[in-house]
């Protein structure tokens, strides 16, 4: 947090700390394991939500009811089923719809596209990319 300080002049948040072991567990999983590089992969949850809303990125915030309601409309038809995560065992809301459009784009039957396209590597060769499934309207065309 103090070299974040120091790069940055803001301090590091309090999840991004506790997400410090999972990334480095993950890394090192990633450099021990060739196999793993080519089935895991880096995505972001908004990014998905509008790679598969046909309206592209989601409007409302997804702490606001609107933006909850707008996100679901997305995922239901896609699990088919009756989405509520305003009712469940642990967590926020709008982490169990990150959770779910995550699942959702690994659950997509089109390879995914990455960015940048084509994919970039690191210094020890790990993918650097964020990857999503194509977009509605790509899916058509």
């Amino acid at each position: 947090s103090a070299l974040h300080r120091r790069v940055t002049g803001l301090g590091l948040s309090l999840q991004a700390y506790h997400l410090i072991p999972k990334i480095r567990e993950l890394d090192l999983l990633l450099r021990q394991t060739p196999r793993a590089r080519e089935v895991i992969r880096e995505s972001h949850p908004e990014l998905v939500f509008a790679a598969l809303n046909e309206a592209g990125p989601m409007a409302a915030s997804k702490k606001s009811a609107e933006g909850r309601n707008s996100r679901l409309a997305v995922l239901t038809p896609r699990f088919g089923l009756n989405l509520t995560p305003d009712r469940h065992p642990g967590g926020r809301p709008d982490d169990w719809l990150d959770a779910l459009v995550l699942l959702a784009a690994a659950e997509q039957a089109a390879p995914p596209h990455s960015l940048p396209h084509p994919p970039e590597s690191d210094s020890e060769g790990l993918p650097c990319a964020i990857w999503l499934p194509a977009s509605p309207s790509a899916r058509h065309h």
